[in-house]
């Protein structure tokens, strides 16, 4: 995990960009702002609940840190915070502790076959993962191949494709910037799992510039969502920060920085994974074509 450079300081002290502007709820026809309806899912999420394991914990029960991964036990906690319809099944398990395998790290399933991670925290072809499905049928897979398309983004092949239970995870769309307004703060809620297996809220404070901005995160400004916030530290690398967008959750960022937080922008790097993902394909014969798919914007207005 990278200290953070000072750009990031000045950031956070103000020097924001961007607010997300607009969606219809079509069940209500009440108008929301996307930020307005994250902020909305998460703060009802959240009502009632008390930081600690018995909401955060994403698993209740586990055998950890064993050598032979496919003895370990992981059991989807019903009662975690953001509900169960929140499917964080793409994620997989973290490994707390280096194995036969080499497996401290951490991946984010965005196809059947492919995942992706921070390629300063890359995996080996070699690395086993743990996936916990939406059934708690725990499925291991091997990383078969891997690619650093830009950056710090790394995407993975997988020895075969995940079952239908491991959902994979959406990203948002290559025009994300046309949902922003310029020049406005940006104070966006996340949701982010870090190697402790346990769920958080974070918020996204700006953007940098460039054509390999960072999302650049606070601690959220008040609420129940300050109490579930946590510093970003070594082996966080490579977990996703995710958006509810019409409550799908979508990434946003990888962490790549640590205290507050911050990582690159995803969708701005759209089509260089989608290319990654064809090449690894096609490296491998298979005649899968899967790439990313972008969570839906419908009823969210542009500015």
């Amino acid at each position: 995990m990278k200290k953070r450079p000072s750009l990031l300081a000045l950031l956070l002290a103000g020097a924001f960009v961007g607010s997300l502007i607009g969606t219809v709820l079509a069940d209500s026809g009440v108008h929301l702002t996307l930020i307005e309806n994250d902020e909305e899912a998460i703060d009802t999420a959240l009502e009632a609940k008390q930081p600690g394991p018995l909401s955060q914990s994403v698993y209740i029960s586990s055998k950890a840190n064993v050598t032979n991964m496919e003895e370990n036990v992981f059991v989807r906690n019903p009662n975690i915070w953001a509900g169960t319809n929140v499917d964080l099944t793409a994620i997989a398990a973290y490994n707390t502790k280096d194995d036969a395998f080499g497996t401290k790290f951490e991946i984010t399933a965005i196809s059947p076959i492919h995942c992706i991670g921070a390629a300063h925290a890359a995996a080996k072809p070699g690395a086993k993962f743990n996936f916990v499905g939406a059934d708690n049928l725990v499925v291991t897979r091997t990383i078969a191949a891997e690619l650093n398309p830009v950056d710090d983004v790394e995407v993975y092949l997988l020895d075969r494709e995940l079952p239908p239970s491991v959902t994979p995870m959406r990203i948002l769309p290559r025009d994300w910037a046309s949902y922003l307004r310029p020049g406005a703060e940006l104070g966006l809620p996340v949701l982010f799992v870090n190697q402790r297996n346990w769920l958080y809220c974070a918020e996204a404070a700006g953007i940098t510039p460039g054509n390999d901005p960072l999302v650049v995160y606070r601690v959220p400004l008040g609420g129940m969502r300050q109490a579930f916030n946590a510093q970003v530290i070594s082996g966080d690398s490579s977990f996703p920060e995710l958006v509810l967008v019409n409550g799908v959750p979508a990434i946003l960022s990888l962490w790549h920085f640590g205290g507050y937080g911050a990582g690159p922008l995803e969708a701005a790097h759209f089509d260089a994974i989608n290319a990654a993902m064809q090449k690894l394909s096609e490296q491998a014969g298979l005649a899968t074509n899967y790439q990313l798919r972008a969570v839906s914007m419908k009823g969210i207005a542009k500015e």
